[in-house]
């Protein structure tokens, strides 16, 4: 057998390959789940409630689909080849299944169906199969600590406390509304918690915190947009929140790009000084 196939199998074995088989039905799952909610601002994909507006629905709907389309399958998708090398990418999808975990069990144990349940053992099963599982509680930085993504991620943390404030409160205040019972308050309250969690863990530039900052940053031009089309909708960012989102997605991608170019950038050769001449 050449070295090139030894390579390759060394590569695939068991655990990587159960691994990119879990993580392919995680991206089904949630394609499932949220590729359609993505168009929500623009089509109207389900009925609203009684006494409501057609917009009541859309904003929330869209924050799902940002949440499980952009976010969620962005992740899955670039942990489909050399999944090993990225485990930044996979370390935020576990934070996020146990936050999501954790707001399933907290505020809708009731309503647990057998799809969200086989969710949660796929995840399970997403954490077994990791190629490096040990580097899956490791935080140790591979270079030095991106002062702009920081700065991004704290001025994010900053707009969107009030935001999830609210969403959290309602939810505990209001637990029998069509908001609290369908989840859309506890869906947006995670949105806010994990662009913050995404910022500052892309800002450690640990193996796939290229990937994760390019991702915050389009999610961010997503939702910017879609508050422009849905500013009448309740718990729109409205036009003032989309000109603060755009912008602030447009500059996590230069940002990380920027850094991208300095970590690939060769570093100086050292110059030895001058020999005099010798008499």
């Amino acid at each position: 057998m050449s070295s090139a196939r030894i390579s390759f199998f060394q590569r695939w074995n068991w655990r990587t390959l159960a691994f990119v088989i879990v993580d392919g039905l995680l991206v089904v799952f949630l394609l499932y789940e949220g590729a359609l909610a993505l168009l929500a601002p623009w089509v109207l994909l389900e009925p609203a409630p009684l006494g409501y507006s057609p917009q009541f629905v859309r904003w929330y709907v869209a924050q799902m689909g940002a949440l499980a389309c952009i976010l969620g399958c962005g992740c899955l998708l670039a942990l489909l080849w050399k999944p090993g090398e990225k485990p930044l990418l996979a370390q935020f999808v576990g934070m996020a299944f146990v936050l999501f975990t954790l707001i399933v069990l907290v505020f809708f144990a009731s309503n647990l169906t057998v799809l969200l349940i086989a969710a949660i053992v796929v995840m399970c099963l997403f954490v077994v199969t990791y190629p490096r599982p040990r580097s899956l509680v490791s935080f140790s930085r591979e270079g030095a600590l991106s002062i702009p993504l920081v700065v991004l991620s704290l001025v994010a943390a900053v707009l969107l406390a009030p935001i999830a404030w609210y969403d959290l409160t309602q939810q505990i205040r209001f637990p029998v509304t069509g908001y609290a019972q369908s989840g859309e308050w506890m869906y947006s309250f995670m949105l806010a918690l994990l662009l913050v969690l995404g910022g500052l863990l892309s800002a450690t530039k640990r193996a796939g915190w290229n990937v994760l900052g390019i991702l915050i940053g389009v999610t961010l031009l997503y939702l910017g947009v879609a508050a422009f089309v849905t500013a009448g909708s309740p718990g729109s960012w409205g036009t003032v929140g989309g000109i603060l989102a755009v912008p602030g997605g447009v500059a996590y991608i230069s940002f990380t790009c920027y850094e991208m170019w300095n970590v690939a950038k060769p570093p100086a050769e050292a110059v030895s000084p001058p020999v005099p001449p010798q008499e």
